[in-house]
């Protein structure tokens, strides 16, 4: 995804996008990489750790889901 996809994904304006991926980079999650299409927009990518969080929170999210739809 671009910077600018994933904000419009999220229903983010620039400046939130923007400082979101910056936290997201700081903690070593992403990275900016110049988008070859587009010299004014950046791709975005998942570091080692960023993919290592993601399977974390999907598997936590999942075992929350099974909890909360146990009972139906």
């Amino acid at each position: 995804y671009s910077q600018q996809q994933l904000g419009e994904c999220l229903g983010m304006d620039r400046t939130t996008t923007m400082q979101l991926v910056s936290a997201l980079e700081a903690q070593g999650l992403v990275v900016r990489d110049d988008d070859p299409a587009d010299r004014r927009a950046y791709r975005l990518r998942l570091t080692a750790r960023g993919r290592e969080v993601t399977t974390r929170v999907a598997a936590a999210t999942a075992e929350v889901e099974r909890q909360v739809f146990a009972g139906l």
